[in-house]
């Protein structure tokens, strides 16, 4: 047997104590195997990263086992793609890191009700505050009872909300 990477006809004969045979013919049409490598385009959010294939026709298969153009993944790394046309894949794969944006933790919240108003302070963060009535300190007083959020953001990441309960003591 012979392997050819050009389409053609091709003959064999045999020769058998000293005769040669009739040629026997067959005609190769090999696939293109030169497929293109598909691009790959990451956007990295709070918590995931999206990566995108492009420039590609056939059908693709990432590291993760995905077959669609794009996929959402939560842990940092390397993810590749190859793509398929007409049974045959791609020698060279695409690829793209991924990192996502870490969510901040929520602060904490310590509540100290005093006499016709309640402090509530976070702790426990590092980025931007916003507490539920809009302020931004690190302490807000109130003298409405109520249940109270705050927030951080990092980077453009919010954080899941702290909360504190505020039950000012009534002033005689």
């Amino acid at each position: 047997s012979i392997t050819v990477s050009t389409p053609g006809t091709y003959t064999v004969t045999q020769t058998v104590n000293g005769c040669l045979s009739p040629a026997g013919s067959g005609t190769a049409a090999p696939l293109n195997t030169t497929i293109a490598m598909p691009t790959v385009t990451v956007v990295d959010n709070c918590g995931s990263s999206v990566l995108t294939a492009g420039s590609f026709t056939g059908s693709l298969l990432w590291s993760n086992g995905a077959a669609t153009p794009d996929i959402t993944v939560t842990a940092g790394g390397t993810y590749t793609v190859t793509q398929t046309i007409n049974g045959c894949t791609g020698s060279t794969a695409g690829s793209g890191v991924a990192a996502p944006k870490v969510i901040p933790s929520a602060p904490n919240v310590e509540v100290i009700n005093n006499c016709g108003n309640s402090v509530l302070t976070a702790s426990g963060f590092t980025g931007t505050l916003l507490w539920s009535n809009g302020a931004t300190t690190a302490s807000i007083t109130v003298n409405a009872e109520g249940t109270y959020t705050v927030t951080q953001t990092i980077n453009g990441c919010t954080s899941e909300t702290g909360t504190g309960v505020a039950a000012p003591k009534a002033i005689p």
